[in-house]
């Protein structure tokens, strides 16, 4: 879950060392030393409870997760694993001491999946909320002296049942950061956590959540638009196909939904003419070959992948944003490249310019040539 987290040098982890070994000796710190107020942390499992090297952070669908704290003495936790039937954050007060902070967990929040797959994408309903209380569980933090990491626990996370043995390493990163961006943004769209955070967290970090200022805080926003939006998207009909199977026709460019495509890519406020032309440019060619080389069955040529995430595989990425890591990222006055690495390893590269005060996308690449292509028929 956090395999390049040492290529960033604000970034701080705290650890869960092995629940069934006896923890090495470790060093402490003032807890006073750490500003892990209104901050959020990311915890992912380790299978070194001795180690202060991200690279001991196994790749895992489980056992990880995030850990906001106010400065009120409250917390919210949040764990995640692919594959649960819905969302659920963990609520509950949390006490300091010299060199550590003791959180006690009661309530929850938990927001249902609503198995609709559309787009293959399946997206929390916030709306569904439901509050309710959970069996108290404990999570201790021990400050730990290390360059890289910030707390350990000798205490797995009990909400999290599939965290089995092992250690878990928790990484932590400044509020205005992507990954604390996409937690509160997400976790605000649920009435009752809007209201928790707006009751206890700074407005410095709520103020962030709708912060464009950054070049990677558009990318994220925009993919989080075509997340939602990717079920309409997918009913526009671009390709002109055999109708009632006649062979005699065939394959063509439906030029007009590739510009009610547009249209709709458009409105979205994060792309810009330049790459709306493009497209044009890539359907035009698209079509000049589908002429030349004539199809009647199969996926057509062209559009046998997502447009932007340039991929078959791409429900997993889109479903989970908040795992997207930033590889590379250059700005240049009013240009800025960016790279992402999703979760399904998947690279995508994006150039913005920034337009009228606002970054817009001109363009998206991957960064491998070959297209991740699942198994299907058009």
């Amino acid at each position: 879950m956090l395999r390049i987290l040492q290529n960033w040098p604000y970034l701080f982890l705290f650890t869960f060392l092995a629940c069934n070994s006896k923890p090495a000796k470790v060093n402490q710190k003032s807890l006073s030393s750490i500003p892990f107020e209104n901050k959020v942390y990311e915890f992912a499992q380790s299978v070194n409870p001795q180690s202060c090297n991200s690279d001991s952070i196994p790749v895992s669908d489980c056992a990880g997760g995030y850990l906001f704290l106010t400065a009120d003495g409250k917390a919210i936790l949040l764990n995640e694993c692919i594959g649960d039937d819905d969302v659920t954050y963990y609520l509950g007060p949390y006490t300091k001491g010299d060199t550590g902070i003791a959180c006690t967990f009661s309530d929850k929040c938990s927001i249902p999946y609503p198995h609709k797959f559309d787009s293959g994408i399946n997206i929390p309903n916030y709306d569904a909320a439901v509050v309710g209380k959970v069996k108290t569980f404990s999570l201790q933090l021990n400050t730990l002296s290390c360059d890289k990491f910030d707390f350990y626990s000798q205490k797995q996370v009990e909400a999290n049942k599939n965290a089995k043995g092992g250690c878990l390493k928790f990484a932590y990163w400044k509020a205005d950061s992507i990954y604390a961006r996409v937690f509160l943004k997400n976790a605000m769209q649920a009435k009752f956590l809007s209201e928790w955070f707006h009751s206890h967290a700074d407005k410095a970090s709520l103020a962030n959540i709708s912060l464009d200022t950054l070049p990677v805080n558009r990318v994220m926003d925009f993919l989080q638009w075509y997340a939602i939006h990717l079920p309409a998207l997918n009913k526009i009909e671009m390709v002109n196909t055999a109708a009632n199977g006649d062979s005699t026709k065939f394959y063509s460019v439906n030029f007009p939904g590739t510009e009610k495509y547009l249209s709709e890519m458009s409105s979205s406020g994060f792309v810009s003419n330049v790459y709306l032309d493009s497209q044009r440019a890539y359907f035009k060619r698209c079509n000049d070959s589908l002429l030349k080389n004539t199809q009647n069955d199969g996926p057509p040529y062209g559009f046998d992948y997502d447009l932007v995430m340039f991929s078959q595989e791409y429900d997993e990425d889109l479903a989970h944003l908040e795992k997207a890591r930033i590889k590379f990222q250059e700005v240049k006055g009013n240009t800025a490249t960016l790279t992402l690495t999703f979760s399904t390893k998947q690279q995508l590269q994006f150039s913005l310019k920034k337009k009228g005060g606002k970054w817009m996308i001109e363009k998206i690449d991957a960064e491998s040539v070959v297209v991740k292509v699942k198994s299907s028929t058009y």
